[in-house]
């Protein structure tokens, strides 16, 4: 930086006596080139995750910014998939300006199988995610390295789109011999696929009569997983197992949206997980997420007839981001009062409530989830704002009760 002023200062002094009408000119140059420089100090200065940040707070729109905020990630990190996915969306719909970005980014690491599964992923900006157009890209990916998990993930997903999507018996039998053949080398690489893979695959099984058709009891607890297991929020219709048009990976897509913006609220809440936990208690949760208020959970515990009662809150809300835990206590009650509640719910039809059929979703309202963990059972109901004589929010607004928060009524939907 000292350089740039030295030469700026030496400049001035060479002027002549016939350049002199030109100074004021020559000082705006110097002056815009200083400031380019200190721009791109700042910009070189920043952390991966900085600029990360950056592009995600810019809007695509303002495409020189995305651009060049995009460049600097990628000369950081060549392979950054934001920045990879930014710097596509700059130049979409200019196909050969992208093409010509991959085809560099391959030439550049050729036996690298990363550089392909980006192609694969980006060069479409999305549009075809899951499209025979990026099957070249991904084999070639797998060819470089079998092991690879994402290269075998996309695989076995893109050929199960194209089995389901398909209407020829001939290719439908194709495209699912080749998906059962990534996916279950995936979960070979990975145990902790299976709790996806398997319902794919069960299809793929009874399409192909074949003798790998993957069981509920295959599931695989993996830490930092979801909360709730994706099939309970998802309630897959009757004869899904049969039904080789009915594409279960989007129906299990849903569920992730939801269950990734619960569990987000219940790690906020510092609260675990219900259905794989194995202490001998017997448990009702209530999670309670609203659009524009504060997200609470409560939880009723019964171990070995000593009955405790806790309730946390966030400082956020249940619709953005749930902030941090400002409230967190407990107290005990009588078994009497257990007693009371498990009665009273057990009685009820609540657990065969489906979650598909939880009324209209929306974006003005809450989440009104209520659990149970009682030995090996676990079950999980998710309602959208239930109404106002719904047995359903009766069993949610008794644990509340019993709490000490005091929740104004127009803060009750």
């Amino acid at each position: 930086m000292k350089a740039v002023f030295a030469q700026a200062h030496v400049s001035q002094n060479l002027i002549s006596p016939y350049d002199l009408k030109n100074t004021s000119m020559k000082n705006k140059v110097i002056l815009l080139l200083v400031f380019v420089l200190l721009s791109d100090l700042v910009l070189f200065s920043q952390s991966v995750q900085d600029l990360e940040s950056e592009l995600k707070d810019n809007p695509i729109s303002n495409i020189l910014l995305t651009r060049r905020v995009a460049k600097e990630l990628l000369k950081i990190d060549r392979y950054n998939e934001t920045g990879i996915h930014c710097l596509v969306a700059t130049f979409y719909p200019i196909k050969d300006s992208i093409s010509i970005f991959f085809d560099n980014l391959i030439k550049s690491d050729p036996e690298n199988p990363i550089p392909y599964i980006l192609r694969a992923k980006y060069e479409y900006y999305n549009q075809h995610e899951y499209d025979s157009s990026n099957v070249t890209f991904l084999k070639k990916a797998y060819q470089l390295d079998k092991n690879n998990i994402e290269a075998n993930f996309l695989l076995g997903i893109t050929y199960y789109y194209m089995f389901i999507d398909n209407k020829n018996d001939g290719n439908k039998k194709y495209y699912a011999i080749n998906s059962r053949h990534y996916l279950t080398n995936l979960n070979e690489l990975d145990k902790c696929f299976i709790n996806e893979t398997r319902y794919p695959l069960t299809q793929i099984s009874k399409y192909l009569n074949d003798s790998i058709i993957i069981s509920n009891q295959d599931y695989t607890a993996c830490p930092g997983e979801y909360y709730y297991p994706l099939e309970l929020l998802v309630n897959l219709p009757f004869g899904w197992e049969t039904n080789f048009e009915f594409n279960v990976i989007e129906a299990f897509d849903i569920g992730k949206i939801y269950d990734r913006a619960y569990s987000k609220n219940l790690k906020a809440l510092q609260e675990p997980r219900l259905f794989d936990q194995s202490n001998g208690k017997k448990i009702y949760r209530f999670t309670w997420l609203r659009s524009f208020h504060n997200p609470i959970v409560i939880g009723l515990e019964n171990n070995n007839d000593s009955i405790a009662l806790y309730w946390k809150v966030c400082d956020g809300t249940g619709g953005h981001e749930p902030g941090n835990l400002f409230i967190d206590k407990s107290k005990e009650l009588s078994l009497t009062v257990w007693n009371e509640f498990n009665t009273l719910i057990e009685k009820s039809s609540l657990w065969n409530i489906k979650n598909t059929d939880n009324g209209d979703i929306g974006i003005d309202g809450a989440c009104w989830i209520m659990e149970r963990k009682n030995g090996n059972t676990y079950n999980v109901v998710d309602i959208w704002s239930p109404k106002e004589n719904d047995d359903f929010k009766k069993y949610c607004m008794y644990l509340l009760n019993l709490t000490d928060l005091e929740i104004p009524k127009s803060e009750i939907y």
